[in-house]
């Protein structure tokens, strides 16, 4: 996915939010390529049930889904982060 695709779905993120997001991605992807990643979380805050609900998930590199999370509360502020999680992480 570009920046520019990514930027867009990602419009109700403060400004240089999704470009930040689209490079950590970006990296996480190269870094499975080389087998250092098994996937990506999804961290956020304990107030926001759209966060709470994928806590723990590990989702496979290309599925992640775009920040904020549908529901999100705290939009367009929202807390959550990307976290890689390699395979001693499991």
């Amino acid at each position: 996915m570009s920046m520019k695709n990514y930027s867009a779905m990602s419009r109700t993120l403060p400004r240089g939010t999704a470009k930040v997001h689209w490079r950590f991605l970006t990296a996480v992807r190269k870094a499975a390529r080389l087998g250092l990643v098994v996937g990506v979380e999804v961290l956020g805050c304990d107030d926001c049930d759209a966060s709470l609900n994928h806590r723990g998930v590990v989702y496979p590199i290309d599925y992640v889904p775009k920040l904020p999370i549908a529901g999100c509360v705290r939009s367009p502020c929202c807390a959550c982060y990307y976290t890689a999680v390699i395979e001693t992480m499991r």
